[in-house]
């Protein structure tokens, strides 16, 4: 989704954060809009281009991509403004091309209430009612050519602080809260390409539905985390992964182990899997790597952290990619180490070693933030960001989290 700030040299912590509050507003809202019916995933992706730059990628297949139409007439202009000045082609992925007509501050002036609901909920004074005024009153939302500038204007002349202070809009800093005030089915009905990515994705859900009925739709919170204790979370899984054949108990050697681990690390991929025989001395070190920087973010050592940003940019891209994607695999068998439950935890011996005393620190409260943000660096890493910037602010944010 166009919009938020990237993480560079020259972008703040606070910038960072309210970006980060933006696509959790925004997730919410998909997420809502979709009934949990399929599962999402969503990154912001800073200015159009380069959220078009990595939307028309090869690997792009399962994206979607949401736009502001600024102030292009129409659709189809707007797709021959980009591709003239950017040289790409957007050939048969059109369809999954959406707009923020033209922005996404046209969505809240829609729905009037929900600023209103906005400003009780952060007591703001408000003068009156906020549908009557004359940028809104009696007019097609969609026609407005800078719906930012309306809501800013709007906010400013009917909100003060408890000071008498006029409020402003900004859309990293108010846009977050004010959409959590949206009403998602309204805004379904009143917003044509909200409707129309809706009936994309459930006309293609429905499409694949007998592979649906094979695989349950991923969940925003998934039913294990809402268990209360080891015991529910045990028959949780259970329930889940039950086979409806009953066999004797087979001793497994150590070899039968070693590729069992393999082939849980690869998911399935034979050559990542044969990748991965090739570099059990790789994975060694990316086990180092992962322990000190654990180490470090529970102690907050920030000269240490620093320090190790700069050995993470030294790794190169590839391997900076491959070592996140290992170190979220750590956060989530370390969740499982924690329950007790053997048969579904793929660590090796001296992973297993380091296991019995942090995976008490992975638990519900932060796990999937936890595995969130390293797949977020991980993109950010593959979109080109600065490695060190991405790797320390990963750090601490990982900080933060580990005491959750």
């Amino acid at each position: 989704m166009e919009g938020g700030a990237l993480t560079n040299n020259n972008t703040g912590n606070s910038a960072l954060k309210d970006t980060s509050s933006l696509r959790k507003s925004l997730y919410k809202i998909f997420a809502k809009l979709l009934e949990q019916e399929v599962g999402i995933e969503l990154q912001m992706a800073g200015p159009n281009k380069n959220a078009v730059k990595m939307f028309v990628k090869p690997s792009s297949e399962n994206l979607f991509l949401f736009v502001d139409l600024d102030k292009a007439e129409n659709k189809d202009s707007w797709f021959t403004k980009i591709e003239t000045e950017m040289r790409v082609s957007f050939d048969k992925k059109k369809g999954r091309v959406f707009f923020m007509i033209r922005e996404m501050e046209a969505w809240i002036l829609k729905q009037p209430e929900a600023i209103e609901k906005w400003g009780r909920e952060n007591k703001y004074h408000l003068k009156t009612s906020i549908a009557s005024h004359h940028t809104i009153a009696g007019k097609d939302i969609e026609t407005i050519v800078k719906p930012s500038g309306v809501l800013n204007e709007i906010i400013q002349q009917y909100f003060t602080d408890i000071r008498g202070k006029k409020i402003r809009y900004g859309k990293l800093k108010t846009a977050p809260n004010l959409l959590k005030c949206l009403d998602v089915k309204q805004l379904k009905n009143n917003d044509s390409e909200i409707n129309r990515f809706y009936e994309y994705i459930i006309g293609k859900k429905d499409e694949n539905h007998s592979a649906e009925t094979l695989l349950p739709p991923i969940q925003d919170e998934p039913e294990i985390l809402k268990a209360e204790n080891t015991q529910q979370k045990k028959e949780t899984i259970e329930e889940h992964t039950s086979a409806t054949y009953e066999i004797g108990e087979i001793e497994e050697t150590e070899e039968e182990k070693a590729i069992k681990y393999i082939v849980h690390l690869a998911g399935g991929n034979y050559l990542k899997a044969i990748e991965l025989i090739k570099s059990s001395e790789e994975t060694r070190r990316y086990l180092e790597l992962f322990i000190s920087i654990m180490r470090n973010c529970w102690k907050r050592d920030v000269k240490n952290m620093r320090t190790e940003s700069e050995n993470f940019a030294g790794l190169g891209r590839e391997k900076q990619k491959s070592f996140l994607s290992y170190a979220g695999n750590m956060i989530r068998e370390n969740f499982f180490y924690r329950l007790n439950l053997p048969e579904i935890n793929y660590l090796n011996q001296e992973e297993a070693g380091f296991a019995k005393n942090f995976s008490p620190y992975v638990n519900e409260n932060n796990v999937i933030d936890l595995i969130n943000e390293l797949a977020l660096a991980e993109r950010h890493i593959e979109s080109n960001v600065n490695s060190r910037m991405v790797f320390f602010d990963l750090s601490m944010k990982i900080a933060v989290l580990i005491k959750k």
